[in-house]
């Protein structure tokens, strides 16, 4: 299965050189710039065909299909842990093992548990600065 896949990928990875090669092998009827004019129609017409509506991941620009509630449940669920005892946890563990691994000599290790120590703190405010508005209320 995964040689029918992998011969299917080379095959595609050539279509567009193997096109090519096709309109010039009729050279005598058509010349370069045409080619290369019906080439571009070609991408234009592919570029047109990936601005249409069946492009759009969630329907052409309405409103998404489905509920995301249970979503944004479970996200207040994880960030009420983060910024309770849980993160308090999280804070202690980054924050004893930077200093253990700056203690030997190990400073992106130190530097990455600072990022995750500091992390929990700071975590509800990035969510709420990046993604949305209203996770306060459940």
């Amino acid at each position: 299965m995964y040689a029918k896949g992998f011969a299917l990928l080379c095959a595609l990875e050539r279509a567009p050189q193997q096109l090519k090669d096709t309109l010039l092998s009729l050279k005598p009827k058509l010349s370069e710039p045409v080619i290369q004019g019906i080439l571009f129609c070609i991408g234009f017409a592919l570029i047109l065909a990936a601005g249409s509506d069946f492009a759009f991941a969630q329907g052409g620009g309405g409103a998404p299909f489905g509920n995301d509630d249970k979503i944004r449940e479970a996200t207040i669920i994880v960030l009420k842990f983060i910024e309770g005892n849980f993160g308090a946890l999280i804070m202690v563990c980054a924050g004893v093992g930077s200093i253990m691994s700056a203690a030997f000599g190990q400073y992106r290790s130190a530097l990455g548990l600072m990022v995750v120590a500091i992390g929990s703190f700071i975590l509800r405010t990035l969510v709420l600065t990046f993604f949305t508005t209203d996770l306060d209320t459940p």
